[in-house]
């Protein structure tokens, strides 16, 4: 039998412990620090990757390898142009880089681009201003460029979690 000893203010404690307690205690503290590291199961990353509609990392890596750049952007400005009935209706957009996820794009850089609707226009201006949201581009530009449905939308948490998977810091690139 061994004896730990502890001090303190009050002094010194003296305290039998047997060789089967430090074989316990190692073995709660290797379990405490196991469950502390970040043990996780990729099941539930799988879920990220579900708001941007792919099943897995690979999955969206894969389709966003399409793409040179792959950008969250903050929306400043944004309105509708009315060309008429039976006309695509053009909704407009100005934005503000916040995160380039991949490619050359940078921190605080405007970009503009422009996304045609089936539908009329709305009157509203500026409803999106202040939104984040993600695009999917091959073009880096000062000029406006026009995006299709799944080049841009909203960016939740769940989607930013996704990009964030995708392009770690530990990805070669």
């Amino acid at each position: 039998m061994r004896s730990v000893s502890c001090e303190g203010q009050g002094g010194r404690l003296h305290f039998p412990v047997s060789t089967s307690w430090h074989k316990l205690c190692a073995f709660v503290i290797v379990g405490l620090l196991a469950t502390a590291t970040g043990c996780r199961s990729t099941h539930s990353d799988a879920t990220f990757f579900h708001a941007g509609g792919w099943e897995d990392a690979k999955e969206a890596k894969s389709y966003l390898d399409r793409y040179k750049h792959v950008l969250v952007a903050c929306i400043y400005e944004d309105h509708w142009e009315d060309r008429g009935p039976g006309r695509l209706a053009p909704h407009h957009f100005k934005a503000t880089v916040v995160r380039t996820c991949k490619g050359d794009w940078s921190f605080s850089e405007r970009v503009a681009f422009v996304h045609y609707v089936d539908a009329r226009a709305l009157s509203i201006s500026n409803s999106h201003a202040g939104s984040l949201v993600f695009v999917f581009t091959n073009d880096h530009t000062d000029a406006e460029i026009g995006l299709d449905t799944g080049d841009f939308g909203a960016c939740d948490r769940e989607l930013e979690r996704a990009l964030q998977l995708v392009y770690s810091p530990r990805d070669s690139r």
